[in-house]
């Protein structure tokens, strides 16, 4: 509606290339993360203003094979279980991305993770007219990589999403100055008063 009118609008941002892919095995000490553009503004949901300490930190980089994706979380009620993959991770504590390659077709790839591994990915049709989308959970994002690691403190996800499994991508490398829309979020199922 036309509160949305008055939400922060979506940044525009740099990803830098990684020149040496990052060891995907929840530790962020790698070159590659140093390099990489960095995301700790935090906007909880249906809100406008960000909050002060947020709680998660991504980082995003990239090379000719993957769009790499990490992120820490402070979670000290990690909720968790084992799941089959496509399961309902998001009844859970996880991070997701939403990856739109290019706006005019709306084709994106929602993948969801749990601070223990456990995968939901799916294929989304925008509804132009109406709310929502077509979902395909059937489809998985093939060569998908991926590591977490959970601490006292929280938890870590690093990702490899393979580019050619994107859509606008399939038959074409990623190259510096092309433009991939992105959001990035997490839930925590248990959280702390504000």
């Amino acid at each position: 509606g036309e509160a949305g009118l008055t939400w922060p609008a979506a940044g525009k941002f740099t990803i830098p290339r990684a020149y040496l892919a990052p060891v995907l095995d929840g530790d962020l000490s790698d070159k590659a993360w140093g390099r990489a553009v960095i995301f700790k503004a935090e906007y909880p949901f249906n809100e406008t203003m960000p909050l002060a300490e947020p709680r998660a930190t991504w980082r995003l980089t990239w090379d000719e094979t993957y769009l790499y994706a990490a992120v820490t979380v402070k979670d000290q009620d990690i909720d968790a279980p084992p799941l089959d993959r496509d399961g309902k991770v998001w009844n859970h504590d996880c991070i997701e991305l939403f990856i739109l390659p290019e706006y005019q077709t709306g084709t994106y790839w929602e993948v969801v993770i749990g601070p223990t591994g456990a995968i939901f990915d799916a294929m989304h049709n925008k509804y132009w007219s109406l709310w929502g989308s077509t979902m395909r959970a059937d489809l998985d994002l093939v060569g998908l990589r991926l590591a977490t690691r959970t601490a006292n403190e929280g938890y870590t996800v690093e990702l490899a999403i393979p580019f050619a499994e994107l859509p606008e991508y399939s038959r074409a490398k990623p190259a510096i100055g092309q433009t991939l829309n992105l959001m990035l979020a997490h839930l925590d199922t248990h959280p702390k008063a504000k």
